[in-house]
């Protein structure tokens, strides 16, 4: 049977990678003067280490964010449609009834646009 030396991943998944780094730090500290972390050329563990545990709070209060984001956004989605078809009703009533100047509706707030819509698929300017 064939030796392996083994594939060794390291998460792309932040709160993973932070977590390993964590580990590995701690047993870097655990080691210490015999600790072969010591003689990486370019990494230094005494200033990266301490990083660790702040990175970490600050990927969890930003997933703390997200999640009340994602809950704003679904309260907010629920309250839009009502004011859509508002809007809309609005639009069309102010629009019949001011149908030779539809200009009008700008001192409602509502943009007026002159051009003339292109069919779907007409590709022609």
């Amino acid at each position: 049977m064939a030796k392996t030396t083994g594939r060794i991943p390291i998460s792309h998944n932040p709160k993973k990678m932070l977590t390993m780094a964590a580990k590995v730090y701690k047993k870097h500290q655990d080691e210490g003067t015999t600790s072969p972390l010591l003689i990486l050329d370019g990494t230094d563990w005494k200033a990266i280490g301490p990083t660790i545990d702040k990175a970490l709070a600050l990927h969890n209060e930003a997933e703390m964010h997200k999640k009340r984001m994602e809950t704003a956004y679904r309260e907010r989605d629920l309250l839009t449609s009502p004011i859509s078809k508002g809007l809309k009703a609005s639009r069309n009533l102010l629009k019949a009834i001011n149908k030779n100047n539809p200009k009008r509706l700008t001192d409602w707030g509502f943009e007026v646009i002159d051009s003339v819509k292109r069919a779907k698929g007409d590709k022609t300017k």
